[in-house]
This record gives C-alpha cells, sequence and structure tokens, in this order.
C-alpha cells in the first residue's frame, strides 16, 4: 500500500494505521510519507483540516503501535537548505544536486516509513 503526504490531514490517525494493518496481506508492505517541517496547505486546511507534523520518533512510535518493531523503517530526509527552499517555494532546479545530498536529522522535511505486516497473527 502507498500512502503518501495524506494522514496528517486526518485527525485520528491511530484509527488510520490500524485501518491500513487489517487492510494489507500478511507479507504486505506499507510505504508512507508525511509532513515533517511544512507549511499549512491552506486549501486542505480550510476544506476537512490538516493536523499533524511528524519526527522520526513520532512516526516510529505510531507505526510500533500496530507493526512488530522489527518490521519498521522509518527515515527522515532533509536539511536546513531543502527546509528553507521548500518554505520559500523553490523547485527543484532552484537547488544543486549537493543541496540535496546530506540528511540533517534536526530538519525533518519528509519523514518515511516502510512497515511490513509479518503475518495474518500480527
Amino acid at each position: 500500500m502507498i500512502c503518501t503526504q495524506t494522514i496528517q490531514m486526518i485527525y485520528d490517525i491511530h484509527a488510520v494505521v490500524k485501518n491500513i494493518y487489517r487492510l494489507l496481506k500478511p507479507g504486505g508492505t506499507l510505504l508512507l510519507t508525511a509532513s515533517g517541517i511544512s507549511q499549512i496547505s491552506k486549501n486542505d486546511y480550510d476544506n476537512w483540516g490538516e493536523y499533524w507534523r511528524f519526527t522520526k520518533i513520532s512516526m516510529e512510535k505510531l507505526m510500533e503501535e500496530v507493526f512488530p518493531k522489527e518490521s519498521i523503517l522509518v527515515e527522515s530526509w532533509g536539511n536546513v537548505k531543502t527546509a528553507i527552499g521548500f518554505m520559500y517555494g523553490f523547485c527543484q532546479e532552484d537547488l544543486t544536486e549537493d543541496d540535496y545530498g546530506y540528511n540533517d536529522d534536526q530538519y525533518p522535511l519528509i519523514v518515511t516509513a516502510k512497515c511490513k505486516k509479518l503475518t495474518s497473527h500480527d
């Protein structure tokens, strides 16, 4: 299952993760992305809400509520320059390849999770 930039728009994120887990077949994998450092999406905020920003540890704790710890890989991506560029609305061409080459845990622009449902009894 691929779920990109969605769970921050849903208030009851614990129910979302439980339902994703329930929907996965044994051996199935969730690939998820969520906002770290980000501006509010005004249209989404006004229409149905935008509630969450994530860090690596908050995403790990959320996923550990339903997925076995050994089946979870959470990473954060970004650095101060990519975060500033994102906030200013820069596009990829406004930064260099070197600007993307360094990940700094203090500036999680995006947080990713790869979680696998191991068995039908999990």
